[in-house]
């Protein structure tokens, strides 16, 4: 961990522009490698594996920092004025924006509460299969993982 903790440091602080946020994002990447470390496959790199964690764990802290700077500074690009919610010719008005606010703020809630694994699944299911790639055992099992992570992101939603 002492040998990845520089190089995950210095690629945080890439792509976050923020020394703080790169911290928290590092510290998060160290902690879900320990966790993650008795089911490492030894025969494999560890640096793509490690990079890929803290990819992920860059990517919340992201979101993570977007959400409160909209709650403390009202909208950012990307919001729910900006998603298309509001599909009528008028502006939306204070109640409907507050409430989509806190479904937004309640969605990024739970989306944080999943593990990583399926944080991953959900954001590889969002942005859609990499090319015209047929269905493989590989791609049929990330489906699956989407699945559940969206369920357990709807859970959260829901009964929290």
């Amino acid at each position: 961990m002492r040998a990845l903790r520089p190089a995950l440091l210095s690629y945080c602080s890439s792509q976050l522009q923020d020394a703080s946020a790169a911290e928290d994002a590092t510290q998060e990447t160290l902690c879900e490698l320990l966790q993650k470390a008795p089911f490492y496959d030894s025969s494999k790199a560890v640096l793509p594996w490690a990079f890929t964690i803290a990819r992920y764990a860059c990517l919340t802290e992201r979101r993570r920092r977007t959400r409160r700077r909209e709650t403390a500074e009202g909208p950012v690009d990307g919001t729910a004025e900006d998603s298309g919610a509001f599909r009528s010719s008028e502006a939306p008005d204070g109640e409907s924006l507050i409430l989509a606010r806190e479904a937004l703020a309640r969605a990024g809630t739970a989306f944080d509460a999943l593990d990583t694994g399926a944080r991953a699944a959900v954001v590889a299911a969002i942005d859609g299969p990499a090319g015209d790639a047929p269905l493989d055992a590989r791609s049929r099992k990330a489906r699956q993982r989407a699945f559940e992570g969206f369920r357990n992101l709807f859970k959260r939603l829901y009964d929290g």
